[in-house]
C-alpha cells in the first residue's frame, strides 16, 4: 500500500521501542495514567478504572507540547485554549458528595448522595461526571462537596479575600443595578473605599517584598563563605612534623 501510494517510509528495528514514536507515546501514556491511579482515594473501586481515561488524556494533552508549535499544547493545537473556568478539573477518584435538588428529593430525605469523582462533563458548563454510589450509575451534576486525602485543596488567603470583597464592593457601588435601591456612588465614599483598597494592597505588597528580602538575605548568608579562616573557639593547629609520626625502626638487619 505505501509503495503503490508512494508513500516514504522506514521499518524500526525489532525489539528497540525507543525508536517507535507509537511506542513512546504508548509508555508516556501509561506512565500518565498509573501516576492518576495511584492518587486515587483508598476506597476508590478499582472497577471503574476506564471511566479515568477521558480525563487522563484530556490532562496529558493538555501537558503535551505540539509538534507543529511547541508553544502551545497538543489540546490547544486541536481545540483551541482550554478554559478551566468553563470546565473545571479535580483529581480523579475523589470521593465527593452530590447534592441533590429539592424538586428530586422527598422531604425529609438527605440533602446530598455519596460518590465518586470521574472527570469533567465538557459538554456542560461547570458540571462534573460522578459515580453515584446509590444508583451504580455514572451522573453530571455541579454542586459537589469535596473529600481529598491525598492532596490538599488550594484555599485563598484571608488578604486576598479580603481585597476581592472590597474590590466586589467598590464595583457594585460605582454600578448599580438598574432596580438597586443603592444611589450612584459620589465622590467622598469613592475616595474612601479607594483609599482602603490602596492601604491593604500596600500591606500585601509589603509582606510579599518582606518575605523576598528575608529569603534572599538566608540565601546570601548560606553561599557566602570565608576560606581560610579558623573561628576564635576552635584549638590551635599543632604544625607537623614528619620524625614525629614515622614509625620506629627495628633493630637488627
Amino acid at each position: 500500500f505505501f509503495e503503490e501510494n508512494k508513500v516514504d517510509y522506514q521499518l524500526v528495528p525489532p525489539n528497540v521501542h525507543r525508536r517507535n514514536a507509537a511506542e513512546r507515546a504508548i509508555r508516556t501514556f501509561k506512565n500518565h495514567f498509573v501516576a492518576g491511579l495511584c492518587s486515587v482515594d483508598n476506597d476508590f473501586p478499582m472497577h471503574l478504572w476506564d471511566k479515568l481515561l477521558p480525563q487522563a488524556e484530556l490532562t496529558l494533552n493538555l501537558l503535551r507540547g505540539s509538534r507543529l508549535n511547541p508553544k502551545l499544547s497538543a489540546w490547544a493545537q486541536i481545540h483551541g485554549t482550554f478554559d478551566y473556568n468553563r470546565t473545571p478539573i479535580a483529581p480523579p477518584g475523589t470521593r465527593v458528595l452530590i447534592h441533590e435538588k429539592p424538586a428530586t428529593r422527598d422531604s425529609w430525605a438527605p440533602h446530598a448522595v455519596e460518590g465518586w469523582y470521574i472527570g469533567p462533563a465538557q459538554n456542560s458548563y461547570r458540571c462534573y461526571k460522578v459515580w453515584v454510589l446509590e444508583t451504580q450509575a455514572e451522573r453530571i451534576c455541579d454542586t459537589i462537596s469535596w473529600f481529598l486525602t491525598q492532596v490538599t485543596m488550594p484555599v485563598p488567603s484571608t488578604n486576598d479575600l479580603i481585597l476581592s470583597s472590597l474590590l466586589d464592593i467598590r464595583d457594585a457601588l460605582k454600578h448599580p443595578a438598574p432596580a438597586s435601591p443603592v444611589e450612584v456612588l459620589n465622590d467622598t465614599p469613592n475616595k474612601e473605599l479607594n483609599q482602603i483598597t490602596e492601604i491593604l494592597t500596600n500591606i500585601v505588597r509589603q509582606r510579599t517584598e518582606l518575605e523576598s528580602t528575608k529569603k534572599n538575605v538566608r540565601q546570601e548568608s548560606v553561599t557566602q563563605q570565608t576560606p581560610n579562616t579558623v573561628p576564635l573557639d576552635s584549638p590551635a593547629r599543632i604544625p607537623h612534623h614528619p620524625e614525629e609520626t614515622a614509625p620506629p625502626v627495628r633493630g637488627g638487619r
